[in-house]
């Protein structure tokens, strides 16, 4: 063997090249080394480098183009190769580089791709594709990097056009490829230089490989590529690790980009690549950490690592799979998922994931545990088995390794809880859980793993010498018990969602065993006690005294989060120890310092946050436990458990800490029997504690007097209060029952007994001298606070006045201390400030001094010029100093000297402005300058109270004050009871301001206010409440019934009550029934005794009168007016009654009846109330209470579900009235003349032409008058259309004398409808009325025609209504003249409109919809429709609505051939018209169906002039091969073509492509482009009603199937033209699945199609013979099958039809050959070799697949039920099936497995067969299929009823009726009635699908010949009590678009059977009210049901446009008015 030559050095002053001809000269040389050197220099010139753009006018392309253009094709190049010997590498290498830089030259732009095409296709030919083959396999490192850089080019030429052809080309099965995997460039000169700019051999083969899967191949490439090709592709990934960044980088964006984001590659194809192995290599990349070239980012970790993120951890995507979470996965469900790995065993879906979790190195690299971690989020049921396979070392030690295994431990434990896999399915209604929880054993090993945690846990925490160890065992433990703890308060979230009982939910008692189980795997609370002790250990020497705190402080915090935590999630385990949990707090502070033996140190900054988060978790602890005595005192001290817990709240800074003190306060407290009555007062105590702070060594006051830190006295003080209060309560409660001796106090409306006990010590204390003048002080300052909010919290305050007295009489100056009289002056002025609070504006305030001392001028002016302390406890204490400098100062401030104390202290220490605020004495108004505040800088620290007490009566009425105040109230979002609380102290204000009218005023309106801004931060609950809580008040009770209230008040209480309450809400009016019935009782007093004042009073308040009393109040009032007396007062109430009686009757059916009765009275007021047009609309609702609702027909849709109750009741309500006579007194005529009318006068107009024989003389005579001409038209035009409406329904014919007026009016009228700024409800009736006059005698007719087409004449073009055209579509050939001119006038409309830029509106839509019809009706002349034709092609294109339109006129106008042509040209030209008729999912648009319906028309006018091969290449772009109506047209387009031009369309079909997303290279391409799925779908779903003659007309909606005749077609052109060649297509070709839908084609009922098939079938025969494939005889066997099977036609006969059974399990058996993994291969395959014919008369396989016994049972029993079902399409089909009995084994089958998809799928096969007309009577005449339908819904499974309905109702339709009645006597129905009665009653709530098939059911039962059944009017009867209760579900809104009804006859096959999904439920309402209304009027007598569908059929024929088919309602709906006299 020789040793191949090295590669020549190259002389780099080789020749530039610079023509073509020089190139052609060049190649022509027969000297080697200048071929040599020139193809050198061509390659080095031509060569483009990797990042370079190349222009369209480079120079290389030029000079390529001259060479080429001489050289068409390379020949000289390929003559050179050709004569080359095989030893001449060099020469080889350089010619086949210079053809690869030739290709990637020329593939730069489309332009230049002509010249290189040829080239390739020469280079794909086997001549030269075999020498390539043969230098890759060769010793040659040169030749075989040329090969593949020119194999790369083909490969990328013109962005892979030929990419199909080089896969095929290339030889895959070459030895040696894989070692091409090995040859690594090894110069080390090239180790930094980028692979992808210089590739070596491994790297070229690499880019090879992946430009097969790039994004721009075709998928069908990709397919077969990754099919046959999986190894090759695979091996580019052993290696990878050694890879250079870019190379790794360019495979993993190809895999992602290429593989993983192709919708159209299979799943178990993208899994086959990326499978453990090839993710074990990709995890290798995981070691190279850092950055190989100059780039930072450039790391191959952590390119690889987002890569295996995004495969890995997103369920459904990549290798991850969403399965089941903590609940185990059904093995046999999945087996049916062709998208899953199948695995052979255990449970798990993401088996694959398992393994790689097991490989990852979690302890070495962050990106490979984030990796792991990620993985067990998304797939949750992957931790459970992960513990045991990655062995982590737990046992605790102080290592490196230990810790990160014990932080991933935790990280693990704390995966979110994957609640999805909880939830049994989610809707608009709420979300329904999975009623029984996960295995305990799963949910354990997500929380408390079994890897011995407790051993491990306790031996961590006991090691008290190894802190870290320590600290690392607590965090985990406490991520174990805070898992444990959401998944507990998650699965009783669930037990409650779903009711269960405590002692037997299985939710509940999986919590139960949850607990038990965790108890035994946590450490005992006594360990965790003895950690919490020992958690200082024994710290390090070495460390600094920061870090030891820091380290204590980290002990510290674990320890009590722990003692938490054992608490709150095992209280049991924590109840069994003895601990005194009240010792927590001993240590409890919140300062600064920790006390060390003898000295204090300093904390450390984060050992002070530490502590910070210590004491959240102490305060958390007490909270949860019960075992904690608050009243209790730790060791010897004096003070209890909750006096330190007041400390830590009074002197606490930090947010959190507050609020959880004042949570776990309350909580203390409010269950104590302290505050038992009201639980809300609690809060009160703690916000009024002192807050202030002292200097650590106290103050003194000017007297002499020690100033002591406040807070400790007030609770030292209060602490032993509560002591004694809680040792004898009821003492302390009689002591304060006692302050307010009345006998109908609430308890509730008493304070706490503890106020009581402040009382008592405080009087003791002070008497036995025990408190200090500073003690005193501060307790005197927190009493006043605290019954000031008390007293702010009670509607009734006497208690606490006094109280009040009592602590004044305690606090008197001579018991105080004389020796301090500036303490005591202070003492006595919180006693003075408490009393202006408890009794202000009624104490006057202190008049303002005008000036102050000079020593308070001197003391403001030096503390103004202080420094800014920059320590902040200095500036603190300072602001409190100078609050108590406020408190103590014995002179009144001014508002500007207060205005320069608030500035001072906002300096200090803003949030003391509060303590400040308090302090000042409201009865100096300091708080206020004028109507605004003394400063802005107090509005956020100023609460309502305090604001409020301080304010004036001015300011309260002051406008600009009540925002203020109104602002304060709002400022902190607060709650029902802090809004409670404002409003009591505002009701204090009212009780006092009783005699002055402004200031109560502008209480009433700041209370207005306050209620109405509460609405946005109050619930509606609470919102609701607070209302009836200010409605309750005594004060505005005693407001709101006193008569002699001045003007201005009664104003603002009209206004309260008005803007307050809602009128038409029934529990606000409940809240003002009180004050209502007050009233009503004065007015009836008032009437007796002439009080007019009562009477005007009371008019506010009686619209809240319950409907009864106001309807009595009303007869009162009409006697009161029938009396001589002065009538005034009493009209003006009336007036109010009336319009309120009026709301209700329009809120409330009932109110219509109780109207009714009084309809008299009404017309009596009349005279008294005249000209009122409310007196006007009550007498028109009274009236239309006896006329059905919607009886005039007219449009008037249901908006929402609330409108649809009202509407139902109301119908329900008026229709039992309907035959009740209307009074007498009321006169039509009179009405008709009456000088005003309203709109309430036509309504009552129209009801007594309803309910009244009409005067039609007199109406007649009317109707000439000017007064009707003068009338509003809405009113007027309803009131003739009521007329017209009656005398068409009664058949009343307007006679000649009375028909004058009518054609005037009816000219009027069609002005109006052509008026298009009148409101839609006039034009349509105008429009309808004119459709009723054409009925009048034939001059008139003619007269009012001709009248009509004068006025249309003059109208603008621009201006056209839907109900002019509306006229035209209904008057029909009555008018023919008018109708053409609407159509003309309508297409110049539509021309116009057509070309402006407005966008269409829904009126335009309408109006081109009933110009559509009316084109259908009349001839146009071809110029007026033409420039519509270009309007619409050019500009509407995309309008639906347009092309239907455009098609009419098509079919309707003889148009000239040019004309259509150019039409034609717009449409197929048009730039959007690919995008316009694309497919969007799996059906057609309707847009896509208009457009080709157009082609279809303008094809088929001039087929001579319109075929034109122009037209109908475009065609092939949007043409899809399937069923659908619209490819349908495009078939019958192609078939006129071939018709007229005797030319095949053959050749246009070898580019189509089923994608459209590229052209096919020949017919064979075509056909392997369509979808297998689908085509396999087609021979399941065969479309039996297909025929070889055009289909066009027929309207069928096939699903997503293709076009069997297409198809057979295609597949024959395929055959003839461009068979397969070789053996890799051939079986491509097979597995499109073609081949099998050929073979179904010979059961199509068609002959003409049949006899297609086997023609094709011949031609595959012959095809085969010469075919090298490994499947040929098997094949072969089958086809040869088949035909032994087709039976021998006779002469001139369509070959006979093969049963469906025998096709389908051929072409199953033929698919099992090409996909022999499928589980059907070897079934199909031994059946058919067992046999040496196949018996077509004989259900194939039945007993071995229904009874199988093997490890597949089900799966094969599945599939042999489906083959059940779609082979049953015929009678021929049921004669095979029911040679073995076949029924009788699905129905034992059925009858004993519970399993649903077995059920389903055996209800599938009664489906079909229940379509067979004669397998139908059979069933139920010799099997008795009813009587067993009937046995099976006694044990009804929900989610089946569907189903049965609807093949019951295929029973009803298909069976021989006279037959079976003959054989039964009718009790076959008697036996369907019992199913139906079945289906109502299995359920509680049935559903609208559900009722929409029973009354189709009980139709088919009426219609049937015979006697009805007994039970049918129960039946009904159900039937609509279930209609009733599914209205309340059903939601609500406008019909959709016109659409026929459902055909009555329509059957339903298994494709549909289970869906219960409706698209338009209000029309399926209707329809079901039609069919119901239907079976009633079956019975002889009147049954209940009747009435109420007949007001429900008169409800749906309103909700129908006029325009709808409405023919059953509108005949009721005559017939109604007909009998309603």
């Amino acid at each position: 063997m020789n040793r191949p030559s090295k590669r020549v050095k190259v002389d780099s002053s080789v020749q530039k090249i610079s023509s073509g001809e020089e190139i052609r000269a060049l190649l022509r040389s027969q000297d080697v080394d200048t071929l040599t050197r020139g193809f050198t220099s061509i390659r080095n010139q031509f060569t483009v480098k990797p990042d370079e753009t190349i222009s369209p006018q480079d120079s290389r392309l030029v000079l390529v183009q001259q060479w080429l253009n001489g050289s068409p094709g390379a020949e000289d190049i390929f003559t050179l190769w050709a004569g080359a010997e095989q030893r001449q590498t060099v020469l080889i290498s350089l010619l086949l580089s210079v053809l690869a830089v030739t290709l990637s030259l020329l593939s730069s732009h489309y332009t230049y791709h002509s010249l290189g095409h040829p080239v390739v296709k020469k280079l794909l030919l086997s001549q030269w594709t075999r020498k390539l083959n043969s230098y890759i396999s060769g010793s040659s490192n040169d030749l075989i990097l040329s090969t593949l850089k020119l194999y790369n080019s083909l490969s990328a030429f013109a962005r892979g056009r030929e990419r199909k052809g080089v896969l095929e080309a290339f030889a895959w099965e070459i030895k040696s490829l894989p070692k091409l995997m090995n040859l690594r460039r090894k110069s080390k000169t090239d180790e930094f230089v980028d692979p992808l700019a210089k590739p070596d051999i491994r790297t070229l083969y690499i880019l090879f490989l992946l430009s097969f899967v790039d994004a721009d191949t075709p998928a069908p490439v990709k397919v077969v590529f990754m099919e046959q090709h999986r190894d090759a592709f695979v091996s580019m990934f052993k290696g990878l690790s050694q890879d250079h960044y870019s190379v790794i980088r360019r495979v993993l964006e190809v895999s992602w980009a290429g593989i993983w984001s192709e919708p159209k590659l299979k799943r178990t194809l993208k899994i086959g690549v990326f499978n453990e192995t090839t993710v074990a290599q990709l995890a290798k990349v995981y070691d190279r950490v850092g950055s190989e070239d100059d780039d930072p980012e450039h790391v191959p970790a952590n390119i690889v690592h987002h890569f295996l993120l995004a495969i890995c951890t997103r369920p459904g995507t990549g290798i991850c799979f969403k399965d089941n979470g903590w609940y185990p996965r059904d093995v046999e469900d999945a087996q049916d998922d062709e998208e899953v790995p199948k695995s052979r065993g255990g449970k798990l879906y993401n088996k694959m994931l398992a393994n790689v979790l097991r490989s990852l190195k979690v302890n070495e690299d962050m990106r490979q545990q984030e990796l792991s971690l990620k993985i067990m989020s998304s797939c949750p049921e992957l931790v459970a088995g992960y513990w045991s396979a990655a062995s982590l070392t737990l046992e605790p030690r102080l290592s490196s390794r230990w810790i990160t295994n014990i932080a991933l431990f935790g990280s693990i434990i704390s995966l979110p809880i994957p609640v999805s896999c909880f939830i049994l399915s989610e809707s608009a209604d709420g979300v329904l859980y999975q009623p029984s929880p996960p295995p305990l054993s799963i949910i354990l090993e997500n929380i408390f793993p079994s890897v011995n945690t407790k051993v491990h846990f306790t031996k961590g925490l006991q090691q008290a010498s190894r802190s870290l160890v320590q600290h690392c065992t607590a965090l985990a433990l406490s991520k174990c018990l805070i898992k444990y703890r959401d998944v507990t308060k998650h699965f009783r979230m669930i037990a409650d969602a779903l009711e269960e009982g405590e002692a037997d939910g299985q939710w509940s008692k999986r919590c139960r065993e949850l607990e038990k189980e965790a108890r035994k795997r946590v450490p005992e609370f006594q360990v965790i006690v003895g950690y919490s002790q020992r958690t200082t250990g024994q710290l390090a020497s070495q460390l600094t005294e920061s870090q030891r705190q820091t380290q204590a402080a980290l002990l510290a915090e674990s320890a009590q989060r722990l003692l938490w935590l054992y608490h709150d999630c095992l209280p049991s385990s924590v109840s069994e120890a003895r601990f005194d949990i009240g010792k927590m707090l001993i240590n409890f502070s919140s300062v600064e310092m920790v006390e060390g033996e003898g000295n204090k140190e300093k904390l450390s900054p984060a050992a002070q946050k530490l502590h910070l988060v210590r004491q959240l978790h102490v305060l958390r602890l007490l909270q949860s436990s019960d075992q904690f005595s608050w009243t209790s005192k730790p060791g010897s001290s004096k003070s209890s458990y909750l006096h330190i817990l007041l400390q830590a709240l009074t002197s606490s800074n930090v947010p959190a800490i507050h609020s959880t003190l004042v949570h776990l306060l309350v909580h203390l407290l409010s269950n104590s029997i302290m505050f038992q009555h009201n639980p809300d007062e609690v809060h009160l105590w703690l916000i009024s504690l002192p807050t202030g702070r002292r200097p650590p060594s106290g103050g003194e006051s000017p007297d002499g007097a020690k100033l002591t830190d406040e807070p400790e006295s007030v609770l030292a003080f209060l602490d032993d209060c509560i002591q004694r209060c809680v040792k004898t309560p009821y003492r302390y409660i009689e002591e304060m029952q006692a302050l307010e001796p009345t006998e109908d106090h609430l308890e509730s409306q008493l304070p706490s007994p503890l106020l009581i006990t402040l009382s008592e010590q405080l009087s003791a204390k002070i008497t036995a001298k025990l408190l200090s003048a500073s003690d005193v002080l501060a307790l005197a300052t927190f009493i006043r606070s605290i019954v000031f909010q008390l007293h702010n919290s009670f509607s009734q305050g006497k208690a606490l006045l006094s109280f009040t007295d009592k602590i004044d009489s305690i606090l008197e100056p001579q018991k105080l201390f004389p020796e301090y009289p500036i303490v005591t002056t202070a003492i006595r002025r919180e006693v003075e400030i408490l009393k202006y609070c408890l009794g202000h504006l009624r104490i006057p305030k202190s008049p303002t001094p005008t000036s102050i001392g000079q020593d308070v001028k001197s003391f403001l002016r030096a503390v103004e010029r202080l420094p800014i302390s920059p320590i902040e406890s200095a500036r603190i204490v300072a602001a409190y100093e100078l609050v108590d400098w406020l408190r103590l100062l014995e002179q009144q401030l001014r508002p500007v000297d207060m205005e320069r104390l608030v500035t001072i202290i906002h300096r200090f220490f803003p949030p003391a402005l509060e303590a400040l605020l308090q302090a000042a004495n409201p009865a100096h108004h300091l708080l206020w300058n004028g109507a605004g505040l003394v400063s802005k800088e107090i509005l956020p620290y100023a609460k309502f109270d305090w604001l409020f007490v301080s304010a004036d009566e001015e300011l309260i009425q002051d406008e600009e004050g009540q925002e203020i105040l109104m602002n304060a109230v709002f400022a902190h979002s607060p709650s029902l009871s802090d809004l409670k609380r404002a409003i009591c102290q505002i009701n204090h204000s009212l009780t006092v301001a009783a005699e002055k009218a402004g200031l109560l005023r502008g209480l009433l309106q700041l209370l207005n206010s306050l209620i109405a801004r509460s609405a946005s931060v109050l619930p509606n609950a609470d919102y609701t409440a607070l209302k009836g809580f200010v409605f309750a008040l005594e004060s505005i009770q005693k407001l709101c019934t006193s008569s002699t209230l001045p003007e201005q008040v009664r104003e603002a209480l009209h206004a309260l009550a008005r803007d307050t309450l809602d009128v038409s809400s029934s529990i606000e009016r409940g809240f003002a029934s009180d004050i209502a019935f007050h009233w009503l009782n004065e007015v009836r007093v008032g009437l007796d005794s002439d009080a007019s004042a009562s009477l005007e009073s009371a008019s506010m308040w009686v619209v809240y009168l319950p409907l009864d009393s106001l309807l009595d109040l009303l007869d009162s009032l009409s006697q009161g007016l029938a009396k001589d007396r002065e009538a005034n007062p009493i009209i003006g109430l009336l007036d109010t009654v009336v319009s309120t009686v009026r709301d209700f009757a329009m809120r409330d059916a009932q109110a219509e009846y109780l109207l009714r009765a009084r309809t008299m009275q009404l017309i009596d007021l009349r005279s008294h109330l005249s000209g009122s047009a409310v007196l006007e609309e009550l007498l028109a609702i009274a009236l239309r209470s006896s006329l059905p609702l919607h009886a005039e027909g007219l449009l008037h849709p249901i908006q929402n579900a609330e409108d649809a109750r009202t509407c139902f009741n109301r119908s329900i309500a008026r229709w039992s009235h309907r035959l009740e006579p209307l009074p007498t007194e009321l006169q039509l005529v009179a009405l008709l003349q009456q000088d005003q009318w309203t709109s309430a006068t036509a309504e009552i107009l129209r009801s007594l032409i309803y309910k009244r024989p009409c005067p039609h003389g007199a109406f007649s005579s009317w109707l000439k008058t000017n007064q009707c001409l003068e009338r509003d038209p809405l009113e007027l035009v309803s009131v003739l259309y009521s007329y017209l409406d009656v005398a068409r329904c009664r058949g009343v014919a307007i006679s000649a004398a009375e028909a004058e007026p009518w054609v005037q009016h009816g000219r009027q009228m069609f002005k109006w409808s052509t008026d298009e700024s009148l409101p839609p409800r006039l034009r349509h009736t105008a429009s309808l009325c004119i459709v009723l006059l054409f009925r009048l005698p034939a001059s008139h007719r003619s007269q009012l025609e001709d009248q009509i087409l004068n006025d249309l004449r003059k109208l603008s073009v621009k201006s056209l209504t839907p109900d002019m055209l509306f006229v035209g579509l209904n008057i029909g050939d009555e008018a023919s003249a008018l109708t053409n001119a609407l159509g003309e006038h309508g297409v110049q409309w539509a021309v116009r409109r057509f070309t402006d830029e407005n966008p269409v509106d829904d009126i335009s839509s309408r109006c081109v919809k009933y110009l559509t019809g009316i084109v259908n009706m009349v001839s146009l002349k071809p110029h007026i429709a033409e420039p519509l034709l270009t309007a619409v092609t050019q500009l509407q294109l995309w309008n639906t609505a347009a092309l239907e339109l455009l098609a009419a006129v098509l079919n309707h106008v003889p148009f000239k051939p040019l004309v259509v042509n150019r039409v034609l040209q717009n449409v197929v030209q048009h730039h959007r018209f690919a995008k316009i008729c694309s497919v969007t999912g799996a059906s057609s648009s309707p847009l896509r169906d208009a457009t080709i319906g157009l082609l279809h028309v303008l094809f088929h006018l001039h087929p001579s002039n319109t075929c034109q091969i122009t037209h109908v290449v475009p065609l092939m772009a949007v043409y899809h091969g399937t069923a659908s109506i619209s490819d349908r047209k495009l078939l019958s387009i192609f078939r006129l073509f071939e018709a007229q031009r005797k030319t095949s369309i053959g050749i246009l079909f070898n580019q189509w492509n089923a994608s459209h997303e590229t052209t096919s290279n020949g017919a064979l391409e075509a056909i392997q482009s369509l979808d297998p799925t689908v085509l396999l779908q087609t021979c399941l779903y065969y479309p039996n009603w297909r025929c070889v003659d055009d289909q066009v007309d027929q309207d069928k909606h096939p699903g997503p199937t293709y076009d069997p005749l297409f198809v057979i077609l295609l597949f024959a052109h395929t055959l003839a033209e461009d068979p397969p060649q070789g053996t890799f297509p051939w079986i491509e070709f097979f597995r499109t699945n073609v081949v099998g839908l050929i073979i179904r084609s010979l059961s199509a009922k068609d002959g003409h199609l049949r006899e297609l098939a086997i023609y094709c079938i011949s031609a595959l025969w012959k095809q085969l013979e010469t075919v090298e494939m490994q499947e040929k005889t098997s094949v072969l066997y089958i086809l040869g099958l088949l035909r032994d099977a087709i039976p021998q036609p006779s002469a001139g006969e369509s070959p006979k039809r093969l049963p469906t059974y025998s096709t389908l399990v051929l072409l199953h058996a033929l698919r099992g050959i090409f996909y022999p993994s499928h589980f059907t291969y070897p079934l199909t395959a031994r059946f058919l070799l067992q046999r040496p014919e196949l018996d077509i008369s004989d259900v194939p396989m039945l007993f071995g697949l229904l009874y199988s016994s093997s490890d597949n049972w089900k799966q094969e029993r599945a599939w042999m039920i489906r083959l059940l079902s779609d082979g049953l399409v015929s009678t021929d089909d049921w004669k095979v099936f029911k040679r073995r009995h076949t029924w009788d084994l699905l129905a034992s089958v059925f009858q004993a497995s519970d399993d649903s998809a077995l059920r389903k799928g055996i209800l599938e096969v009664l489906a079909n067969l229940t379509c067979i007309p004669q397998a139908t009577t059979s069933l139920v005449l010799k099997s008795g299929l009813h009587c067993w339908i009937e046995m099976q819904l006694l044990n009804l499974v929900e989610d089946e009823s569907v189903a049965w309905l609807k093949i019951i109702e295929n029973l009803i339709c298909c069976s021989d009726t006279k037959k079976l009645e003959t054989a039964t006597n009718g009790q076959w129905r008697w036996i369907i009635g019992r199913c139906v009665s079945l289906l109502l009653n299995s359920s509680s709530s049935v559903k609208l699908s559900v009722l929409s098939l029973v009354a189709r059911v009980l139709l088919r039962l009426a219609l049937l010949p015979g006697p009805l059944i007994p039970t049918s009017a129960s039946l009904l009867n159900r039937t609509v009590h279930c209609l009733e209760e599914m209205e309340r579900q059903l939601e609500w809104k406008p019909l959709e678009s016109r659409r026929a009804p459902t055909p009555l006859s329509s059957l339903h096959t298994k494709l549909h059977l289970f869906n219960n999904a409706s698209e338009d439920p209000v029309r399926e309402w209707g329809q079901t009210v039609e069919s119901l209304w239907r079976v009633s009027m079956s019975f002889s007598n009147k049954e209940l049901a009747w009435d109420l569908l007949s007001s429900r059929l008169l409800i749906w024929r309103a909700l129908m446009d006029a325009a709808d088919d409405c023919g059953v309602a509108e005949w009721a709906r005559a017939e109604v008015i007909r009998n309603l006299i």
